[in-house]
């Protein structure tokens, strides 16, 4: 199960982000290409982990795009993207958030 995934990350650079070991990988960067085989066998997991009694996905920017799209279109549930910066427009959600290697408010 989730062969492809597994060897993809094993076959993932990791670099020094500031001295936090960053790996690259296309879920998570865009680079190299995503393989839509791996992109199935990523769905298809968290499809069949997950529960999605919801009424709207969410993802962060931008790394969570590349999951959130094929996710609800599998699922038929509408999603949204937590952004970086605020716009200002009703509705949004101010969210902070801490990465190994940064803290942010929007």
């Amino acid at each position: 199960m989730h062969e492809k995934l597994k060897a993809s990350i094993e076959r993932s650079p990791v670099i020094d982000m500031e001295g936090y070991p960053y790996l690259i990988h296309p879920v998570t960067d865009g680079i190299p290409e995503m393989d839509p085989d791996i992109l199935d066998e990523i769905i298809d997991w968290m499809v069949s982990i997950g529960n999605f009694d919801c009424d709207r996905i969410i993802a962060p920017e931008s790394m969570g795009i590349p999951l959130a799209v094929p996710l609800s279109l599998r699922l038929r549930i509408p999603y949204s993207i937590i952004r970086k910066r605020s716009y200002g427009i009703e509705g949004e959600t101010p969210v902070k958030y801490q990465t190994g290697y940064s803290e942010r408010s929007t």
